[in-house]
């Protein structure tokens, strides 16, 4: 079979996949571990509660074992998964944003593409695909909704990092498609101090979301191959 330009494209893409996946496997890794450290840990709370009470404590004395206790189990049942999962879900946003970005930089080589892509300014995600679209002229019409979830996936992680997850300091408009993606989303709450909750479960759902964009992203940009 003669080796042909075609070829060497396939092959380059091929390549790039394989890195801008390179990242997820450990991301996803780490967070299983610390997610079954945390339900180790709250189960351990409650063993050694549950001892101390079933070895005839004196009267009155099981609600205060259970107060003693109380704010431990709050930081596992609580305060720690939320710390952990802000941290990973910032750190999910940052890697779908390089990923995304060195798919752009593999497509400009492919294709020698003139005009490189500038990772600077906001909104990396969206501005990626736009000079994909423009570019390499991709069809992203079949996964309009997957492109708008991880928008939304941005627009939460900026609200996490300026104001520590509380919403009440955006404009209206963020503020309004914000809660309206929080109650769209099974996985996401608003406590009553007006602060995200992230529930097991969002960084996993969150991560498979991105990881499915990036694969159609690439989809897209093989059928240009073709």
């Amino acid at each position: 079979m003669k080796w042909t330009k075609k070829h060497s494209r396939q092959l380059s893409l091929r390549h790039v996949q394989s890195i801008v996946f390179s990242n997820f496997p450990d991301l996803e890794e780490f967070l299983d571990y610390t997610e079954h450290f945390l339900k180790r840990e709250r189960k351990s709370i409650y063993k050694r509660a549950s001892d101390e009470i079933t070895d005839d404590p004196p009267k009155n004395a099981a609600s205060s074992i259970w107060e003693d206790y109380g704010a431990e189990l709050g930081q596992f049942e609580e305060t720690f998964p939320q710390i952990l999962r802000f941290s990973l879900f910032i750190t999910l946003m940052t890697t779908i944003e390089g990923s995304i970005v060195t798919l752009c930089h593999g497509a400009r080589q492919i294709f020698e593409l003139n005009k490189g892509f500038s990772q600077r300014g906001n909104n990396v995600i969206n501005r990626a695909i736009k000079y994909l679209k423009e570019f390499i002229s991709i069809d992203t019409s079949g996964y309009g909704d997957l492109i708008n979830f991880v928008d939304a996936l941005r627009n939460l992680r900026n609200c996490v990092v300026h104001s520590e997850g509380r919403i009440e300091w955006r404009n209206k408009k963020e503020e309004a498609d914000l809660r309206k993606f929080i109650e769209n989303t099974p996985t996401l709450e608003i406590n009553h101090y007006g602060q995200i909750v992230m529930l097991e479960g969002f960084i996993e759902n969150s991560t498979n979301a991105a990881k499915l964009l990036i694969q159609k992203l690439l989809e897209s940009i093989r059928e240009k191959l073709e």
